[in-house]
């Protein structure tokens, strides 16, 4: 088992709870200062629980609209034949 599958699953028995959650890929330099890591350790994904504060505003987000993220013409940058 991979740690991506067991935060994936910390999350997701979190948000079954009613707990928001977030994984975080942290920058290595700044999180092993922060954490004060030895040498040799490292953070490779951090995972943040907590619950969402009533009345809290949050940033609407831009995303690109999904037809611009994915084709069903090409792989590989080859065209389908």
């Amino acid at each position: 088992m991979s740690i991506g599958t067991s935060a994936l699953s910390m999350c997701l028995e979190a948000e079954d709870l009613g707990i928001s959650s977030a994984l975080l890929s942290p920058e290595i330099k700044k999180a092993a200062g922060i954490l004060k890591l030895k040498e040799g350790e490292s953070v490779p994904v951090i995972v943040s629980f907590g619950y969402e504060k009533k009345g809290a505003v949050q940033k609407k987000r831009e995303r690109k609209p999904l037809g611009d993220l994915i084709s069903y013409e090409y792989f590989n940058g080859h065209a389908k034949s």
